[in-house]
C-alpha cells in the first residue's frame, strides 16, 4: 500500500507502469501524485507523455502547459509539446517548443532530435543534420537520433551516409527495426536487392507484426522483377493494417506490371481515399484509367495532377509528362532527376508510366545512354 498523502511514491508507480506500457495505469498513478500536490511538474510532465501514448493529444497538451506553468524553463514539457505540434502537422510550432526545450537545457538531447524532425519536413535539411549530429554528440548511444539521421541522408541521396548511420542504429538497439527497414530502401535504391531482402527478413522475424517490413519486402521483390513475391509481401501489409497506403499502391505498381490493369485501379483508388494528396497515386492512376481507355476519369485525374504537381520531385514530373505523351518534357526532368540521384535509373527502366513514350526514338536513345 502506497502512503496516501505522499505525491513521489505515485509518480514513481507511474513510472514503473509506463515502463511496462500500461499506460491507464500510469495514467491513473500520475493522476493520484497531482490531486496530492498539484504543483508536482515531474508527475505532470509524465501524465502528459502518458496520455500522449494513448493519443489523448489535447489532454497530454494540457497537462505539458501545467507543468511549464509551474516551471517555464522544464526542458522535458517544452519538449512534449514540440512532439504533439509534429504530430498534429504544425512543424514551425514544433521547432519553436523544441527550441524552448533547447534554450532551457542545451544538453537536451531528445529536443535536439526533434528539432531534426521538424526541420526535416519543412525541407531544411542543413539545419537538421546540424540537429541530429547535435543530438548524438550528447548522447552517443541514442538510437533514434542515428536512425533519424540515416533517414535524412537518404533524402540527400547519400547512401554511404544512410547505411554507416542504419548501421549504427542497429548495433545499438538489435530489437529496434526501423533502421533495418531504412537499410533495406538503401540497399534496394541502388540495386543490391538480394541485401535488401535479407534485411527485410530479419525485420519481419523480430517483429512480425510491423507493416513496414513488408512494404519494404515488396519493394525489393518489385525491383527485382518477382512481382508474384512483391503482390504476397504487399498483401500481408495490408493483412496487418488494411489502411496502409504503401501496400495499396505497392500492389498497384506490380499489378500495372503485370499488365493487370484493373486490379491495379482498384487498389490506386482505394490507396487515394486513404490519402488523396499522394501525387505520385494520382498520375499512376491516371495512367491506368488512360491505358483502359475512360477518357472522362483520366482527364480528372489531369485536373487534379495539375493542383498537386508544384514543388514535386522532378522524377514525379517527369512521368506526369510521360503519360501526357510529351516526350521533351519528361525527358527535361527525367536528367534533372538522374543528376540529382543517378540510382533512379533502375526503376525508370522499368517504370510503367514510362510505357507510354518507351518506344520512342528520343526516350530510347537516352535510356540506352544511362544504362
Amino acid at each position: 500500500m502506497l502512503p496516501p498523502n505522499l505525491a513521489a511514491p505515485w509518480n514513481d508507480l507511474g513510472n514503473v507502469y509506463y515502463g511496462q506500457k500500461r499506460f491507464d495505469d500510469a495514467i491513473t498513478a500520475y493522476e493520484k501524485a497531482i490531486r496530492i500536490d498539484s504543483r508536482y511538474k515531474s508527475a505532470w510532465n509524465n501524465l502528459g507523455n502518458a496520455l500522449y501514448a494513448v493519443k489523448r493529444v489535447e489532454e497530454a497538451n494540457k497537462a505539458f502547459d501545467e507543468a511549464i506553468a509551474i516551471d517555464p524553463e522544464y526542458a522535458s514539457a517544452w519538449n512534449g509539446k514540440g512532439n504533439i505540434y509534429y504530430a498534429k502537422g504544425q512543424y514551425k510550432e514544433a521547432i519553436k517548443a523544441y527550441e524552448n526545450a533547447i534554450d532551457s537545457d542545451p544538453r537536451f538531447f531528445y529536443a535536439w532530435n526533434g528539432l531534426g524532425n521538424a526541420n526535416v519536413m519543412l525541407n531544411n535539411f542543413k539545419i537538421a543534420l546540424k540537429a541530429y549530429k547535435t543530438s548524438i554528440s550528447l548522447n552517443k548511444n541514442y538510437t533514434e537520433a542515428y536512425n533519424n539521421l540515416g533517414n535524412l541522408y537518404r533524402l540527400m541521396n547519400r547512401y554511404k551516409d544512410a547505411e554507416l548511420n542504419y548501421k549504427k542504429a542497429a548495433s545499438l538497439n538489435q530489437n529496434f527495426i526501423d533502421p533495418l527497414i531504412g537499410l533495406s530502401y538503401t540497399y534496394s535504391r541502388n540495386n543490391r536487392l538480394d541485401e535488401a531482402i535479407k534485411i527485410c527478413k530479419i525485420a519481419i522475424d523480430i517483429d512480425p507484426k510491423r507493416v513496414e517490413p513488408y512494404n519494404a519486402l515488396a519493394h525489393a521483390y518489385l525491383m527485382m522483377g518477382d512481382y508474384s513475391k512483391a503482390i504476397e509481401a504487399n498483401k500481408r501489409a495490408n493483412e496487418l493494417d488494411p489502411n496502409n497506403f504503401l501496400s495499396l499502391s505497392g500492389l498497384a505498381t506490380a499489378y500495372r506490371l503485370m499488365d493487370e490493369t484493373e486490379d491495379a485501379i482498384k487498389m490506386l483508388e482505394k490507396a487515394i481515399k486513404i490519402n488523396p494528396n499522394i501525387c505520385a497515386a494520382h498520375i499512376s492512376l491516371a495512367a491506368c484509367y488512360k491505358k483502359s481507355h475512360k477518357r472522362l476519369e483520366y482527364e480528372t485525374e489531369l485536373k487534379l495532377i495539375q493542383d498537386l504537381i508544384n514543388g514535386e520531385s522532378e522524377y514525379n514530373r517527369a512521368c506526369f509528362e510521360a503519360i501526357m505523351e510529351k516526350v521533351d518534357g519528361a525527358l527535361k526532368f527525367l536528367k534533372i532527376a538522374l543528376e540529382k540521384d543517378s540510382s533512379i535509373k533502375y526503376w525508370a527502366n522499368k517504370d510503367p508510366d514510362f510505357s507510354f513514350i518507351r518506344n520512342d526514338a528520343k526516350f530510347k536513345e537516352f535510356m540506352t545512354s544511362i544504362s
